[in-house]
């Protein structure tokens, strides 16, 4: 793989291409954008929460409603570890990548993760944010807004490829789909939540697919394969999804550009399951 690395507001941007992913995908050219490879176990929530940590305080707790084994609290955990954090981690279809992300987030000292299905979250969660007002609530899924890191990530991917690629990135809270679809032409956002919030999703944001998932277990299989052929390690959930819908709805555009949004533990998650 060829690398070129930009510094992008003291995050870096990471740029490889892959012959080897190109050629899996039955495509010209493979642009990756290797958000994995950033410090702090990396993934797409390393960029988003750079700014985010600077506003606050040490010591103060912060409230996160997301799914277990949070991507999100994950990388906060390391980024701010003087703060504790309860995450309040809705179930979903993630196989043996749910239990090994839930894991590695119970083993943080500074996290506390309450899990259940959805409304038992939604109850707990704002009955603390009743009795604890000085706490810091984090918007559902930790999305934050307006996303001025991914804006610049964004460009800084644009001054290197042009406009020509068609991008791929999953989606859950949307903040990256719109980041990029104001800079690029051709950006598709693969939905990944559960099924209730993908049709809620697809509604609100221009620019997603993804209403029909492929199983999980096709998806670890999906991301077992591309491991072993081409050595890069993604997640099933998330990436797993991303290259499901490429492989099903192949690009009329032969140069594709996936923002690789997985933290880099994905590696030893992938390693664990080829050795069961």
């Amino acid at each position: 793989m060829n690398t070129i690395r930009q510094e992008s507001s003291k995050v870096p941007v990471i740029i490889e291409e892959s012959d080897k992913l190109a050629k899996y995908l039955n495509v010209d050219k493979v642009t990756l954008v290797r958000e994995d490879l950033l410090p702090d176990f990396g993934g797409k929530k390393r960029r988003s929460l750079d700014h985010f940590r600077k506003t606050i305080s040490p010591g103060r707790r912060i409230h996160v409603l997301s799914y277990e084994g949070s991507h999100t609290v994950l990388t906060l955990s390391n980024l701010l570890p003087e703060n504790p954090i309860i995450l309040y981690g809705k179930s979903y279809s993630g196989g043996f990548y749910r239990k090994f992300m839930s894991q590695l987030v119970e083993s943080k000292p500074n996290v506390t993760q309450v899990k259940g299905p959805l409304l038992g979250l939604l109850l707990k969660y704002y009955r603390a944010r009743s009795l604890h007002t000085a706490d810091l609530f984090m918007n559902f899924g930790g999305a934050l807004g307006n996303d001025s890191g991914y804006k610049i990530a964004a460009q800084t991917v644009f001054d290197i490829i042009g406009n020509t690629a068609d991008h791929f990135v999953p989606v859950a809270s949307g903040d990256l789909l719109n980041s990029l679809r104001s800079t690029f032409n051709q950006v598709t956002g693969v939905l990944t939540q559960q099924w209730y919030l993908r049709l809620i999703q697809r509604i609100r944001l221009r620019g997603s697919t993804g209403i029909f998932l492929a199983s999980i277990q096709y998806r670890e299989n999906l991301v077992k394969d591309i491991f072993k052929k081409t050595g890069l390690a993604l997640d099933p959930v998330f990436m797993g999804s991303v290259l499901a819908f490429c492989k099903r709805t192949p690009s009329k555009n032969n140069h594709i550009c996936l923002w690789i949004t997985c933290p880099g533990t994905v590696k030893k998650y992938l390693s664990n399951l080829l050795q069961e």
